[in-house]
């Protein structure tokens, strides 16, 4: 595998010292999972001014690809332009002729991580409620997202996936994968002139989509093809497969209770209605979101709230407000912290826990005291096995 990274990477610089590109980074191995998944090569890189660590997405037409270039130039587009903290960041990027080099932050595909748990063993098993957690937070964040897109932007992503989110290195899922990213309010939208183009490992294509093209989506509201693609993505990341559940094939039988698999119980009702096959009565991303945090009532027997008790939404939330809080409040968020340490995932301690006690201290909100031996105490975790990460 390292050999295959080097390679990937020796060929890149190769490419750039005959192209003379000169790119505010230095390229490092690439990211070999991510082959074919996408219409980029993927690869880690570290930024020249202050040795951060970065990613890039290079794409490159050739004959056999030319057809793809509008999908990038979109990609590139609409990453530049939409910003929300779990959209992918956009850093830089450079262009020369139909070769793009877009910097990121440092990411790695969702689905390497996911395929690389072992359900087989005891201690995998002893796992499964952690990691469990730990994906219900991940779609949280993947439906905060879609339902920004979908409302704010009022546009349709098409192209939800496994292989379009990404991990942060505190385990915090991106969204990216943005080449048919589409307004109606844009000229020409890709996604209903050429969407059918875009080549995909998983046809996730709503059955509206499959009979009349994707062109059939400019009279529907935004997002019926989002809200589709994100019941197949949540069949996908919680029983760890590649293959689409049953209904998605015609006649588009309703999922029966046999087939929900790892799914959990309180989101199995919600997910029918996601893959429901017409497009006028399908779940919304803003209404899944709204009975996952409580603010709409659950549906079928479904009690909803599995977003806003889920602890580690629910220690995301304390930590953004946390400079807001009282005394009182911090005291007893941290005491919370320090009896739950040992179930964080590493990554998510040394990257987002950590940073955030420093700051608080560094800033006069907490005393040296209380947060020094909490700092400690997460830092114990840092060489333990993450949940799958």
């Amino acid at each position: 595998m390292d050999l295959l990274r080097n390679l990937g990477s020796a060929a890149a610089s190769s490419l750039l010292q005959k192209s003379g590109i000169t790119l505010p980074y230095s390229l490092g191995s690439k990211v070999t999972e991510y082959d074919g998944k996408s219409i980029w090569n993927l690869y880690d890189a570290t930024k020249k001014d202050d040795s951060s660590m970065v990613s890039v997405f290079h794409f490159d037409a050739s004959a056999s690809n030319r057809h793809l270039v509008p999908f990038a130039k979109n990609a590139l587009k609409k990453l530049r332009t939409t910003r929300h903290p779990d959209i992918l960041k956009f850093l830089d990027v450079v262009e020369q002729g139909d070769s793009i080099w877009i910097m990121t932050e440092r990411v790695r595909p969702l689905r390497s991580v996911l395929f690389s748990w072992d359900n087989g063993t005891a201690k995998a098993k002893e796992k499964n409620k952690a990691r469990e957690e730990w994906t219900i937070w991940g779609l949280h964040r993947v439906a905060i997202s879609l339902a920004f897109l979908n409302d704010t932007c009022a546009s349709s992503h098409g192209n939800i996936s496994i292989d379009s989110i990404f991990l942060s290195p505190s385990g915090e899922w991106r969204l990216g994968g943005l080449e048919t990213l589409s307004s109606t309010k844009d000229e020409n939208p890709i996604l209903f002139t050429i969407g059918q183009q875009l080549p995909r490992p998983l046809d996730v294509s709503s059955p509206e989509v499959k009979k009349s093209g994707w062109n059939a989506l400019k009279e529907s509201p935004s997002g019926v093809c989002d809200a589709y693609a994100l019941g197949i993505l949540m069949h996908c990341v919680f029983n760890l497969t590649n293959e689409p559940p049953q209904t998605v094939h015609p006649p588009h039988s309703a999922p029966t209770a046999s087939s929900r698999g790892s799914i959990p119980t309180e989101i199995f009702p919600l997910f029918k209605k996601l893959l429901n096959p017409s497009a006028k009565p399908r779940l919304s991303c803003q209404v899944f979101l709204d009975i996952g945090m409580g603010v709409k009532a659950g549906v079928d027997g479904a009690p909803g709230r599995f977003f806003v008790d889920n602890h580690l939404v629910k220690v995301c939330s304390q930590l953004e407000g946390f400079p807001l809080a009282s005394d009182g409040e911090k005291l007893e968020f941290l005491k919370t912290l320090k009896e739950s340490a040992s179930s964080f995932p590493p990554e998510f301690a040394i990257h987002r826990l950590i940073p955030a006690l420093i700051a608080s201290f560094e800033h006069g909100g907490t005393s040296a005291a209380t947060v020094i031996p909490l700092i400690f105490e997460l830092s114990k975790i840092a060489n333990t096995d993450p949940v799958g990460l």
